[in-house]
């Protein structure tokens, strides 16, 4: 009452009264009108897209003006972005570059990771995108209080608590060594340490399914470090090896942890983390499991289109740093009931397999031809904001016979989208 009193007020004294207001709220949701404004004055909508009477700023002037905007760099970008991406052809809009380009030529050289040589392999312009431009995706809007952790921190979760717990019991006991009983107890001291740490730094479920939360890690760290292995003779078991100058990880890596690991036959450089390492006693055999919490596959991965490279990795880095041995066996372990151990049966063939496709990547890269891939096309993109809008119903499809006679062999790698 006393809002339209004083609204009558200052309205009786004012020479002219303009009412505006806005028709949605910042998040987009409809607002009603005021009921200070007068129901008897009838509406009308200006649209956002309308030439002003008035400029209240640039944007407002080349918004009026559109032969003067039509003539900056600006709007004669976008329109050749506008007719390279609807163009069957690969332009400079779809990632053709100049080859040898020294932005390219200075990323290809460090040192990577398997996450990086999989976007080389698996979409070239977004590797030049969030590595080479240095792009990132959108950050996430924060949660104060999560109703359940997603799948890439509970992944964090998972190995933390196996990191802690083989830690723990190679220092101890020995883990080869080491019974269900005695691996339990150091899973639950880990589960201690970890929720403690978690609770105080990160935002996580209310309590009841952060505890439901911590008895799932507990159950699927205990089915890893369980999982029926052969032993080797005096094994000695490591966790978190890092390599290739890895500041992250352990301290007790069996090698110089800043030794370059060269992938055979290219410039690539390689450098990373090993979930687990098992060694016998003389060096001769090695053993590398890569934990994953993800859904377990029916069947051996492979490569998985160029998705699944780990293990390969880790075979080459490990036979690199320890010259002495022979064997290398390198598998996938998904723990749980409904889990499996996915082992290469000879790690040679396959990672000849991975070579030939890191160098064809390579060669695409220094020629210029960094286009989208199969990694661009998948629903889990993390940079499709910066393609064309509805690149899946329109861009994928009209570029797609061009885009495969460009990336040649490398095509065979994605298999069939």
């Amino acid at each position: 009452m006393q809002d339209r009193t004083h609204f009558a007020v200052m309205r009786d004294a004012a020479n002219e009264i303009v009412y505006s207001r806005s028709r949605r709220d910042s998040e987009g949701r409809m607002l009603g009108t005021s009921p200070l404004a007068c129901s008897e004055i009838a509406s009308q909508h200006l649209q956002r897209s309308r030439i002003p009477q008035h400029a209240f700023s640039e944007s407002d002037r080349l918004l009026a003006r559109r032969q003067e905007f039509s003539e900056t760099e600006g709007a004669k970008s976008a329109v050749a972005c506008y007719r390279d991406w609807r163009s069957l052809k690969i332009t400079a809009h779809d990632g053709l570059l100049n080859s040898g380009h020294p932005v390219i030529e200075a990323e290809i050289m460090r040192a990577h990771s398997a996450t990086s040589l999989r976007r080389m392999l698996t979409d070239p312009l977004g590797f030049v995108w969030r590595y080479a431009l240095c792009w990132k995706p959108p950050s996430p809007l924060s949660q104060e209080e999560p109703l359940a952790l997603d799948n890439l921190a509970y992944g964090i979760l998972v190995h933390e608590l196996l990191r802690l717990t083989a830690a723990s019991l190679e220092l101890n006991v020995g883990f080869a060594v080491a019974t269900q009983k005695q691996v339990a107890s150091a899973i639950a001291e880990a589960i201690v340490r970890v929720a403690r740490e978690w609770e105080l730094t990160k935002p996580l479920p209310p309590r009841l399914l952060w505890q439901r939360t911590l008895t799932e890690a507990r159950d699927t760290a205990l089915s890893a470090l369980m999982w029926p292995l052969p032993k080797f003779k005096d094994q000695k078991t490591y966790v978190e090896v890092p390599f290739g100058g890895l500041e992250d990880g352990e301290d007790n890596a069996p090698w110089d942890r800043n030794a370059l690991v060269a992938i055979p036959g290219s410039d690539l450089k390689l450098r990373g983390k090993i979930d687990r390492l098992d060694l016998d006693g003389k060096l001769i055999n090695a053993r590398v499991i890569d934990y994953k919490t993800g859904r377990c596959p029916e069947e051996e991965p492979g490569l998985d289109n160029g998705k699944e490279l780990q293990r390969c990795l880790y075979a080459v880095a490990v036979k690199a740093l320890l010259g002495r041995v022979t064997a290398v066996e390198a598998a996938l372990l998904y723990p749980g009931s409904e889990g499996n151990l996915y082992s290469l049966s000879d790690p040679s063939v396959q990672t000849k397999e991975l070579i030939r496709f890191l160098q064809l990547a390579e060669q695409m890269l220094r020629s210029g031809r960094s286009v989208f891939g199969m990694g661009a096309e998948s629903r889990y993109n993390d940079l499709a904001f910066a393609l064309p809008a509805n690149a899946e119903g329109v861009y994928f499809s009209q570029k797609a016979a061009a885009r495969d006679a460009m990336v040649g062999d490398l095509r065979s790698l994605w298999g069939e989208n």
